[in-house]
């Protein structure tokens, strides 16, 4: 259970996509599956300041948006496909409408 899951990560626009190599254009990495989705965001926002903002989020293959205290290996396993788990972000909530109750 200590294995690494590879992270393949990829911008949904407005957000600027973390370009790792002039070959890719997402950011692709492993990471130990006990880490939980808010320890990610966390490493994200340290080491790509820039890019990635307090308010961003993280949504599964652009899809929808994935419950932070999730461990990656959690996500992975239902949600993994290849030996890899696709992730987004958005620096906005990017679907749905928020309703107001009159």
């Amino acid at each position: 259970y200590n294995s690494r899951i590879e992270i393949i990560l990829k911008a949904i626009p407005p957000a600027k996509q973390i370009v790792q190599s002039e070959d890719k254009d997402y950011l692709e990495f492993g990471i130990k599956g006990e880490t939980t989705l808010a320890s990610l965001m966390n490493r994200l926002r340290k080491n790509y300041k820039d890019i990635i903002k307090d308010q961003s989020f993280i949504f599964y293959c652009s899809n929808f948006a994935l419950c932070p205290s999730s461990t990656i290996r959690d996500i992975y396993n239902n949600f993994g496909v290849g030996g890899k788990l696709v992730l987004s972000y958005n620096l906005i909530e990017t679907w749905g409408e928020e309703k107001k109750l009159i």
